[in-house]
């Protein structure tokens, strides 16, 4: 079974977290008392057409300022007498593209943000984020980290097999791991976030499957896109992604301690 990490969404400084096409990030984000404005003026139209559209994504805040500048907003949000300060950024048709969190007065009301940010552009989808490690002569990990609604799930596995393919059996039993969860939970939507190529390229037939291994990882994505719609979203690897760096470390930690602690297991 694997270790349910709370509800609490921690930033760190440069982390990402990506919700089908909105981006949300963490730059410089602090907990403590800040100023707030408390001004809603709108001289533009569209700027207020922005304004409701963010109102119905986060239908148990109340914004209570605004302050405008081109192509970005900041926003102030109240919610239970606790305030946050995001800054949002808009393209030229006037689409919310990004939302970076400046400040918050408590934990609290950033984890009530992240979780309605979740529910409405998260729905019916896990995010699953995987990486794999080697250590010499056969030691093989795989981390995933799943982003369930609300829950953040972290899992590991150790094998000794396929080590010539060295960390790259590792992003691929991740892959499988977070494929099989999705089908015994009864997901019907996932996202992989990768930082290895092939993980998609193999896939997708994009790249021919040739060895033992990535011929078995084909044929077993075959058979689990039946089921579920599988889709995949490149990272750069070590870039302070903070998933991306979690999914790594568990993946070290597998080889380290040689032990697998999966919710659902199977076996290249």
């Amino acid at each position: 079974m694997g270790n349910l990490k709370g509800r609490k969404f921690c930033p760190f400084l440069g982390g990402i977290f990506l919700f089908e096409n909105l981006k949300i990030e963490f730059k410089n984000f602090k907990i403590g008392n800040f100023k707030i404005e408390k001004d809603k003026n709108f001289t533009n139209p569209e700027l207020k057409k922005l304004y409701e559209e963010f109102k119905k994504i986060l239908k148990n805040f109340r914004i209570i300022g605004i302050i405008h500048h081109q192509f970005q907003e900041i926003y102030f949000l109240e919610k239970d007498g606790n305030f946050l300060k995001v800054q949002i950024f808009y393209n030229k048709n006037f689409k919310l593209t990004t939302i970076n969190i400046l400040k918050a007065t408590s934990q609290r009301i950033l984890d009530d943000f992240i979780s309605d940010l979740t529910r409405k552009n998260n729905e019916n989808i896990i995010k699953a984020f995987i990486d794999g490690s080697f250590k010499q002569p056969n030691k093989i990990g795989a981390g995933i980290v799943i982003i369930d609604n609300e829950n953040i799930y972290q899992f590991y596995k150790f094998t000794t097999k396929y080590p010539k393919h060295r960390n790259v059996t590792g992003e691929i039993l991740a892959a499988l791991l977070v494929f099989e969860y999705a089908k015994t939970e009864k997901i019907k939507k996932i996202e992989i976030f990768y930082d290895y190529n092939g993980i998609k390229m193999w896939a997708t037939g994009e790249w021919k499957a040739k060895t033992e291994l990535t011929k078995k990882y084909k044929k077993l994505y075959d058979y689990y896109s039946k089921f579920i719609e599988i889709n995949f979203s490149k990272v750069k690897a070590h870039t302070g992604n903070t998933y991306n760096e979690l999914a790594d470390k568990l993946a070290k930690k597998a080889i380290l301690e040689e032990k697998t602690n999966v919710k659902y297991d199977i076996h290249l």
